[in-house]
């Protein structure tokens, strides 16, 4: 054994360097330093090392130091995804790759120090590989074979051991499933947790194996058609009239996705118009905005279709961007003769929008070239956003208004990061002169200005709505896409987030349906509610039927208690806080009886919703199959 080491240091050195990537990565994201993840990191390891056995010393040394660095960097990009979405990625997600230059300004922004160690390790390893010899020959090709035969043998010995193990824990009653590792590792249910109770190594096999039999996986048989027909047969019988049905029939639409936007900037004095429309509108206090991979791509499907997006076939709007969506909002509003188009203020090729938003039923995305929008001096995509005052002034211009409208707008002026405004910023001259604001962090006083613009692009709309004649002819609908996680300081994250109770507080984000006439009582809204509930609860104001579509959310306005239901599994409702992450449960005024119920009905959904989108579900209806 000593002189197998000493004739391949290279190779001990290799699988400490593999071990120590895994090690600070479970350390800086806090992951559990249990047992079980090292037992399948040493099984890869050990089948690392005997491939590396069939090398000579010097192409052996180079294929481990590319080894090594392949897996620095995508051990980086997980440290710095996690920091983003509290989740890892899927190799599927390299689709997204092209919007990186965009968002250079906010990737940089959750980088720090520590994200780097991993690069010291593979420094250090790479210069004692290329520098230390190893002191004997390589061995006959023999004595390669049979330590590549035995290397591979104990691989499958300590995976197959490790399977066993796990099928004996398997849950019996399966309510809990997403809690059991056996089910985690046949369907890589929670990246996060995969790694987190497997290692980096057996994530990274099993992702790509999942991505190659993809298609396989994701198609739809004749059964599972049918159980998507009578999922929907059965469930729209939830669906019933209340006093709110149809009472914005006829009525324009303005639905505003508010990037980034939380509670904690709605200000009489700061944002007035946002605080007029949160007081004298309906305003869903106790709504939240889970984060899905696609962050704002993703929120905006959801609210479009009250469907689950992809969560392991790469972000939707690339991954099923050309899929077929007959009840999304915008269809359902052309079925009633309305004219529909999507609005933001950045590129339309940025998030696939050109595309994925005829797909979602509008006639016509427009980007900031269709918008005709002069770049003004200040503007940097990434950094400095085009205002959301002249967003919404150029997207009305485009609109015909002569004939009822549904308008999505998707603002930009909240977007992070938050690390620079010009000193010349009136937005930053108010803040700085109001006594509650002027001592906080300069992070969350950038945040403030950025939504300080949301809010003077709402007034803008109000004067253009009101200029055209139609302002009391027309609803405003507000939604938050997803809580600030370009806030990056620890004194401003504990400004501008609730983050005091649980983890998922920090989801919470404004809802809000204003109507200008005045003729919807102004109320406060209590229902727990998400992203998935704006669908339903649009379409039963403007009087849309979607009897025949799969809904993931409920009407907000209806007496029905709702769930919410998040990426990794874990669920939301009155009564309880499921964290799939972990199994456990908090019930909030004591133990219901009906919560295994509940999570086996909202994981009975995530099923049905995955394969409605991943096997394009609706096109086949279509086609007849």
């Amino acid at each position: 054994m000593k002189r197998i080491i000493k004739g391949n240091i290279d190779i001990l050195l290799f699988s400490i360097a593999l071990l120590f990537i895994e090690l600070l990565l479970r350390l800086y994201v806090g992951f559990n330093l249990s047992k079980q993840p090292f037992i399948f990191d040493l099984a890869y390891i050990i089948l690392f090392d005997g491939l590396l056995m069939l090398l000579k010393s010097k192409p052996r040394k180079i294929t481990e130091v590319i080894f090594i660095l392949v897996i620095s960097i995508y051990s980086f990009a997980q440290e710095i995804h996690n920091n983003f979405f509290s989740s890892f990625f899927r190799i599927s997600k390299i689709n997204i790759l092209g919007e990186l230059p965009q968002v250079a300004g906010e990737v940089g922004a959750k980088v720090d120090f520590k994200s780097f160690l991993i690069f010291l390790v593979l420094l250090i390893f790479s210069i004692l590989i290329i520098v230390l010899k190893n002191t004997s020959d390589s061995f006959s090709y023999k004595k390669q074979l049979l330590i590549v035969i035995s290397c591979i043998a104990m691989f499958n010995l300590i995976i197959f051991g490790m399977n066993k193990k796990l099928e004996k824990e398997i849950i019996n009653d399966g309510w809990n499933n997403w809690n059991n590792d056996m089910y985690l590792r046949e369907t890589i249910s929670s990246s996060k947790r995969y790694c987190d109770r497997f290692g980096i190594y057996d994530y990274i096999v099993n992702d790509v194996k999942y991505e190659l039999k993809k298609n396989e996986l994701n198609s739809l048989s004749a059964d599972d058609v049918n159980e998507i027909d009578e999922y929907i047969a059965e469930n729209n019988q939830l669906i019933v009239a209340n006093e709110y049905s149809g009472i914005y029939r006829g009525k324009n639409l303005v639905l505003v996705l508010a990037e980034s936007l939380n509670t904690f900037p709605i200000d009489e004095e700061l944002t007035p118009t946002l605080y007029k429309m949160t007081t004298e509108g309906i305003y869903f206090d106790n709504y939240y905005a889970p984060l899905y991979q696609g962050s704002t791509s993703d929120s905006e499907f959801i609210s479009q279709t009250s469907m689950i997006p992809s969560m392991s076939d790469g972000v939707t709007c690339y991954a099923y961007g050309d899929n077929y969506y007959p009840y999304a909002l915008a269809n359902l509003f052309k079925n009633d003769d309305y004219n529909t188009d999507s609005f933001h203020s950045s590129f339309a090729s940025y998030y696939n929008r050109e595309l994925f938003h005829v797909s979602l039923g509008f006639n016509k995305f427009y980007g900031i070239e269709d918008l005709s929008i002069e770049y003004p001096p200040f503007f940097q995509n990434g950094t400095n956003w085009i205002e959301d005052s002249i967003l919404f002034n150029y997207s009305l211009n485009k609109t015909n208004t002569d004939n009822k409208f549904y308008d999505f707008i998707i603002s930009a002026s909240g977007h992070m990061p938050y690390v620079y405004r010009d000193e010349n910023d009136y937005n930053l001259y108010e803040i700085n002169n109001n006594a509650r604001f002027k001592d906080l962090s300069e992070e969350t006083k950038n945040y403030l200005a950025c939504q300080m613009n949301l809010d003077k692009g709402l007034n803008q709309l109000l004067i253009d709505l009101e200029d055209r004649g139609i302002l009391n002819d027309t609803i405003i609908a507000i939604y938050g896409d997803h809580y600030p996680y370009g806030v990056t300081d620890d004194v401003a994250i504990s400004e501008v987030l609730d983050d005091t109770i649980y983890g998922y507080e920090k989801n919470r984000v404004p809802f809000i349906i204003y109507d200008p006439s005045g003729d919807t009582e102004a109320q406060t809204n209590h229902a727990l509610g998400s992203t998935f509930d704006i669908y339903p609860t649009l379409c039963n104001l403007f009087g849309l039927d979607y009897t025949k579509a799969f809904v993931m959310g409920v009407d907000l306005l209806d007496d029905n208690k709702h769930e919410v239901p998040f990426m990794d599994g874990s669920i939301l409702t009155d009564d309880f806080y499921y964290n799939a992450e972990t199994g456990d449960i908090d019930f909030f005024d004591g133990e219901t009886d009906n919560y295994k119920e509940i999570i086996n009905s909202v994981k009975k959904r995530f099923e049905i919703g995955k394969k409605v989108v991943t096997g394009d579900y609706y096109a086949k209806k279509q086609d007849g199959e």
